[in-house]
């Protein structure tokens, strides 16, 4: 937004400005800096004559220009008519205008109507920073107006303009999407590029729920530094703004990177192994079976045109570079911006110091120029959110402009001070500040001046607190990535905090905004900001902070144990929940045990995880865990057993057959001998999946026939139901008669639904559908089927399961003969499948599991050669995966191979046997798609 020509004019006093409902209109030209570099000296002309249309159409609306910054303006109107009939005459001005050939100015505008509120000589509050964020979602040429304007300009539209509704959109930094419409002029353009909104892009970019203030020239040379250099360090002190900065280049380049902008926040992590992990697991890059976290990210993002913002990285900074550096020199088009205290230190990196904001200068008591630098526009901007109507006089702006100056421009610290203005004046405020430093001055010189004066602001805040807040402040320092007020309870009560102190306690620290309140995924958490937890923890003494975070690791380690057993049953969900938003924690825990040597806990923890792991996808870093704490302690035991199932259950998982062999087979030998049962069904569960998967039918018929046993005894119903379905699918694939492996298969799902399991229900019925089916009861299979679809509905992963479910309904409606059903069974199973393999490129066997489906589909339609391909693309990706179908299936898809040798000439064979051989998988899907599913979408 006229980043180039930076100016910045204030055309409006503030008697000028209208105030109550009024509508905002921001404006700037697309695409002004090519225009620049093309035009040079003579862009200045053109920006002149843009400059006077605007203006005369702001004018002719009623309209009052407030502020001009390069080629965009700000205007307001007291009207919401006025500000439409306006904006109609600029765009018609400008479409007439003859430009220079191929240079003609094309404007974006956006209008939004709210309240108008002044503070510092200029608008405050959400709805001008709405109107912003809706014209920077247009492109030129383009008029985007609110719901709140088109309620009331509608009825005064004139003749040839219209309205078009363009639907609800996420726009950059707001909480709630916006009802946007376009307004359309007869005689000018109606068709335009798709908004810039937070929909347009993969990302996961937080919602900020403030503006963004006083930045303009960093955007622009952040922009610039970009166009060079892949990998930019932001780099400052605590509280500098280093993380808003880079989330608002983030939004303000979104077009940029159609291949996604992803902000991976470390400052939770602990542990240097993990940064590769958190990285892969923001991007939703699953483990692949014997490849190194780093090949997984550099295959992702080999050829993407990515944005990745690495956060926080100055307590790792060593392995922050190591993993940064391997990304950009790996990759071709991937763009690295991190923010950390300190340059990460490698090649091509190119560091930016990320200045303060400017203050005015001292005897400057102008009110307008005063009003005007970035450092008193985010202190006015944040004190009308501390109190609501807040009107700063004149006589304030020379106290406001003393305060940013003792406050060095920090946006933290300006923050924190402007949030004072609930209870204080702004002389009040200035007296405290100047009665603060004066005690801090002459603190250690080593320590930048910005650094000394965030710590007096916040050491400011912190003696404004209780002597039981100040204490509980410190002890909160131990927990990392939030904490629930239960684990507050549990962890930093007693020796002078009461347990039931800690609500209030809790409460009155959020007030002071030192603790930020938050929505997880199990309910309402908190969390320290990481400049906060780092001063608490330096209020807190050595032998007491080793006594909280003992108690912090004993708390989350009997958390994960209380969990295991509860991941098979009714509150599995919430339970999931409640592990995955306490994952920093109990990283942290880990890392505790292991550092002290606590390695009997450790193990028992990091075994106590391993259901967690598959089930929400932190397979990888469970199993690293594992891995240190099982070479750490060899010692025989309940601890070491559980781990060593843990260890054994996640490698099966990942096709690591032969290395979990001897993890199970020692837990088994353990817990045959000394217990309990539960666990060591468990292990014989695994451990007969694993043959089964080898081929090995004697050993996993008798391992899983010793769980059932086993298991029979206990009151783990849905264990149990996993057990017999497993027991039935082997028997079945061993060559048993299906009757007996239906009979299983219901006594599972009886068992299943006993349990009251989602996931075990789930289970049992995809397992009762397809068992069934191979029975010769095709409506049995089918109804099972679709209980199937209505349980998975609300259960995290649907996708993955619907998937599964769809592709055994598919082989219902072959069976039945219905080849257009299957297809359109097959179809969904494809976009789901493709979905899950873009968020997770290492599931190819999902990809081809369903091929030979496909290709008896096209046999029944008799299009051989497509059947043909699509069976050589499944047996050249399972010999890739070094996998097989299983019996039954394989038998089904060489009867369908054999139809298809029949009909066609041996040449045609050979030649659509090759082309599908040479497919990839995602390739397969899209060709029977193409080919078999008329009016569906190949998923891409």
């Amino acid at each position: 937004m006229g980043r180039v020509a930076l100016r910045r004019e204030v055309q409006s006093g503030v008697s000028d400005l209208p105030t109550g409902t009024v509508t905002f209109l921001f404006t700037d030209i697309e695409g002004s800096t090519r225009l620049v570099q093309e035009l040079g000296e003579e862009w200045a002309e053109l920006v002149a004559r843009h400059d006077e249309i605007l203006r005369a159409a702001i004018a002719s609306g009623g309209g009052t220009e407030v502020r001009t910054e390069g080629d965009a303006f700000f205007a307001v109107f007291a009207t919401a008519a006025g500000a439409v009939n306006a904006v109609v005459g600029a765009q018609r001005a400008f479409a007439g205008e003859p430009w220079p050939e191929g240079h003609a100015i094309r404007v974006r505008m956006g209008l939004h109507t709210g309240s108008g509120i002044l503070g510092g000589g200029d608008y405050v509050g959400l709805d001008v920073h709405r109107a912003a964020r809706i014209a920077a979602a247009g492109s030129g040429g383009q008029v985007l107006v609110s719901e709140a304007t088109r309620v009331l300009a509608e009825p005064d539209l004139e003749e040839g303009v219209g309205l078009g509704d363009l639907g609800a959109h996420r726009l950059k930094d707001l909480v709630r999407p916006e009802h946007l419409f376009q307004l359309e002029i007869a005689g000018l353009p109606t068709d335009f590029a798709a908004l810039r909104t937070l929909d347009a892009r993969p990302n996961n970019l937080p919602i900020q729920l403030t503006s963004f203030v006083g930045r303009d020239r960093d955007l622009f040379e952040l922009g610039r530094l970009l166009g060079t250099s892949r990998l930019v360090t932001l780099t400052g002190a605590g509280g500098s703004g280093k993380t808003r900065l880079a989330l608002e280049f983030a939004g303000h380049e979104f077009d940029s990177y159609p291949d996604g902008v992803w902000f991976v926040d470390l400052a939770a992590v602990d542990d240097p192994v993990v940064i590769a992990a958190t990285v892969a697991s923001t991007l939703g890059v699953s483990d692949r079976a014997g490849q190194k976290i780093l090949d997984w990210l550099v295959d992702r993002l080999s050829v993407e045109q990515t944005l990745l913002i690495l956060d926080n990285c100055e307590h790792l900074v060593a392995a922050a570079a190591s993993v940064a550096s391997e990304l950009v020199n790996r990759t071709d088009a991937l763009v690295v911006l991190a923010t950390s205290r300190e340059p990460l230190g490698i090649t091509g990196e190119h560091p930016y110091p990320v200045p303060t904001l400017d203050s005015p200068e001292a005897g400057n008591g102008d009110y307008e120029s005063s009003s005007e630098s970035p450092a008193v526009r985010l202190f006015v901007d944040r004190a009308s959110v501390a109190r609501p109507g807040i009107q700063l006089s004149q006589d304030d702006a020379e106290v406001v402009a003393a305060i940013c100056r003792r406050l060095d421009g920090l946006p933290l610290a300006l923050e924190l001070a402007a949030a004072r203005l609930s209870i204080l004046t702004p002389s009040e405020l200035l007296e405290r500040l100047d009665d603060r430093f004066a005690v801090l001055v002459g603190g250690a010189r080593d320590r930048l001046p910005r650094q000394q004066t965030l710590a007096a602001t916040i050491d400011w805040s912190y003696q404004l607190l209780t002597d039981e807040e100040k204490l509980l402040f410190g002890r909160l320092s131990v927990f990392s990535g939030g904490f629930t007020l239960d684990a507050a309870e549990a962890i930093c009560a007693g020796d002078d905090v009461a347990s039931d102190r800690i609500l209030d306690l809790v409460s009155g620290l959020v007030d002071k905004s030192l603790l930020v309140a938050e929505q997880g995924r199990a309910g309402g958490r908190f969390r320290l900001l990481e400049t906060m937890r780092e001063y608490a923890a330096a209020k807190l003494p050595t032998t007491e902070g080793d006594e909280r975070r003992q108690a912090h690791a004993d708390f989350f380690r009997r958390l994960v144990v209380d969990s295991f057993g509860e991941l098979w049953g009714p509150g599995e969900v919430g339970w999931l929940d409640r592990l995955e938003d306490e994952w920093p924690n109990i990283r942290r825990a880990l890392a505790w045990h292991l550092d002290t040597a606590q390695t009997q806990d450790g193990l028992l923890m990091a075994g106590s995880l391993y259901r967690f792991a598959f089930r929400r996808h932190y397979n990888p870093e469970v199993l690293a865990w594992l891995e240190r704490f099982i070479d750490a302690d060899t010692t025989p035991g309940s601890a070491r057993a559980r781990a060593l199932l843990g260890i054994g259950t996640l490698s099966q998982l990942r096709h690591y057959f032969e290395e979990a062999s001897p993890y199970l087979g020692e837990a088994i030998a353990f817990y045959r001998e000394f217990g309990p049962t539960d666990e060591l069904a468990a292990a014989l569960h695994n451990a007969a999946n694993s043959a089964k998967a080898t081929g090995d039918w004697e050993s996993a018929h008798t391992m899983i026939a010793e769980a059932v046993e086993v298991r029979s005894g206990t009151e783990d119903r849905a264990g149990l139901a996993l057990d017999l379905r497993l027991q039935a699918e082997i028997a079945l694939e061993a060559g048993h008669h299906p009757g007996q492996a239906v009979e299983l298969a219901e006594k599972s799902l009886d068992l299943a639904q006993r349990s009251k399991s989602p996931e075990a229900i789930l289970q049992a019925l995809q397992g009762l559908g397809d068992l069934r089916r191979h029975a010769g009861d095709l409506d049995g299979a089918e109804a099972a089927l679709h209980e199937a679809l209505k349980v998975e509905t609300d259960m995290p992963g649907r996708h993955v399961r619907i998937g599964y479910t769809e592709f055994l309904l598919s082989e219902v409606a072959l069976a039945k003969g219905d080849v257009g059903q299957a297809v359109l069974h097959l179809a969904e199973n494809a976009t789901l499948v493709r979905r899950l393999f873009e968020e997770d490129d290492t599931q190819l066997i999902f990809v081809a599991w369903p091929l030979h489906l496909w290709a008896e589909a096209a046999v029944q339609q008799q299009i051989y050669a497509v059947a043909v391909a699509l069976l050589g693309a499944q047996t050249a990706l399972y010999q890739a995966l070094a996998s097989a179908l299983r019996p039954t299936e394989q038998t089904e898809a060489e009867n369908t191979l054999s139809k298809a040798r029949a009909s066609l000439d041996p040449e045609s064979f050979e030649q659509a046997w090759e082309e599908g051989m040479a497919m990839s998988g995602p390739e397969a899907l899209d060709h029977a798609v193409d080919q078999l599913g008329p009016g569906v979408q190949p998923p891409r």
